[in-house]
């Protein structure tokens, strides 16, 4: 009897650390199918026209996170909104069109992610009248603590949050040539409503839907 439950209390324990290892690893796996699965969209960004006259635009902003999950077809004209990261930001702009510039950072080996995917960030924007190198930076209004807020819901590992967090603090940088550009034109956008700037992960472009 004794043998029996010594064999029985061996046999619980090591069917119980096998079923630990296996949520561990089951954890790991999932966290890095997350990574590799993200959507191929998302929308970091949505605005809206508040006012506009012959000389300005007063425009709002607020920034989202990304969205994981596993959808396997994004329905083009309907996006899934994140968790806002930030306070709404309303500005007044001297000109009569606005344009958003986004930087594009290609992924490399910089994250266990997709090789061939593109970090986007919303940059800085600026109008017909106020030049690019006297633009509004818009980047720091999604800054968690030195980490671009936008990407909050990647639940990254600490050296990898830390790696992202050093590209997003070279944004000042990014008129350096080191990154490529994206400029939205803001032109025949209607007042009041509001429109999705949807960034392209894998393409690395940008898009702007309205409702």
């Amino acid at each position: 009897m004794l043998l029996v439950v010594i064999a029985l209390v061996i046999g619980g324990a090591a069917g119980f650390s096998t079923f630990i290892g296996s949520c561990q690893g089951k954890r790991l796996e999932g966290k890095t199918r997350q990574l590799k699965e993200l959507q191929e969209t998302f929308v970091p960004v949505r605005f809206r026209l508040l006012e506009r006259n012959n000389s300005s635009i007063k425009v709002e902003f607020r920034f989202y996170s990304m969205i994981i999950d596993n959808i396997e077809a994004v329905d083009m004209e309907v996006f899934s909104q994140g968790k806002e990261v930030a306070p709404p930001q309303i500005v007044e702009i001297e000109g009569t069109e606005l344009f958003i510039d986004s930087v594009k950072m290609p992924n490399g080996s910089l994250l266990p992610y997709d090789p061939e995917a593109v970090w986007i960030f919303p940059y800085r924007i600026f109008s017909d009248v106020i030049a690019p190198e006297h633009a509004l930076p818009i980047y720091t209004w999604y800054n968690d603590s030195g980490f671009p807020a936008i990407y909050n819901a990647l639940d990254l590992e600490e050296r990898d949050k830390a790696a992202l967090s050093r590209v997003y603090a070279d944004m000042p940088k990014a008129d350096a040539g080191n990154a490529l550009h994206d400029m939205s034109r803001l032109a025949r956008f209607k007042v009041n409503v509001w429109y999705d700037v949807v960034a392209h992960v894998k393409k690395g472009g940008l898009e702007i839907i309205g409702e």
